[in-house]
């Protein structure tokens, strides 16, 4: 089965350093799933999309860094469903995610950076 779907959310990175950089990102991507045997589920995932509304508070701000600039973002997953029983569900993924920090526009001196990070999942599921 094949899924399309639309997200919107925000990330933010907390630095003691550096201060804290957020922003919001929008994308479509699709989710696949296949069951080969009986209470087996396997799913990917796929999005892009882009950031917007990127800022930095703290230390960067003293520093003179201004806002932060849009980028592309994608992120892909794998993950595993298998049905204990009808109702419960133990289930386990791992997503991959690719962004950038880019420089916002007028003279900011934040240089494009990179941010990748990967999330595992492992969680249990009641269906009713």
């Amino acid at each position: 089965m094949l899924t399309p779907y639309a997200e919107v959310g925000s990330h933010e990175w907390d630095s003691s350093a550096e201060g804290n950089f957020t922003n919001d990102y929008y994308g479509a991507g699709v989710l696949a799933q296949y069951s080969p045997a009986h209470r087996w589920v396997l799913s990917a995932n796929a999005l892009l999309g882009r950031t917007f509304n990127g800022s930095t508070t703290g230390a960067t701000v003293a520093t003179g860094y201004s806002a932060l600039g849009t980028s592309d973002i994608y992120r892909v997953g794998l993950s595993a469903d298998y049905a204990l029983s009808h109702s419960l569900h133990a289930n386990v993924g791992v997503d991959y995610t690719s962004f950038n920090y880019g420089a916002g526009a007028f003279g900011s001196n934040i240089p494009n950076s990179l941010t990748d990070y990967t999330t595992v999942k492992v969680g249990l599921g009641y269906a009713f």
